[in-house]
């Protein structure tokens, strides 16, 4: 014999907010990753790798680096290629989840 249930949502960001602390670790590890294979020079850009949450989603994360120059090492440009250190290590995390 079935029974059924009725459920009433309440709340319908419980469940972004239960994976959230998740989520951050992830995003940390990804930053610590990238600083981690980032080209050093004078340890600028690899310090400075920063996890900030997003904006209305509780289950967002953003890695960034606010150095003006992050984005040459990441993409390259027409004096020297992209070293892609924070691209390699989103493909190493996206890898490893599978």
């Amino acid at each position: 014999m079935a029974s059924s249930s009725t459920f009433t949502v309440t709340d319908h960001r419980a469940p972004r907010e239960a994976v959230a602390p998740d989520i951050k670790a992830i995003a940390e590890r990804i930053a610590a990753d990238a600083a981690a294979n980032t080209p050093v020079v004078t340890g600028r850009l690899a310090a400075s790798y920063q996890v900030v949450p997003g904006d209305e989603d509780p289950a967002t994360y953003l890695v960034t680096n606010p150095v003006p120059y992050a984005r040459f090492v990441e993409y390259g440009s027409v004096y020297d290629r992209a070293q892609a250190p924070l691209g390699r290590a989103m493909a190493r995390a996206r890898s490893a989840t599978r």
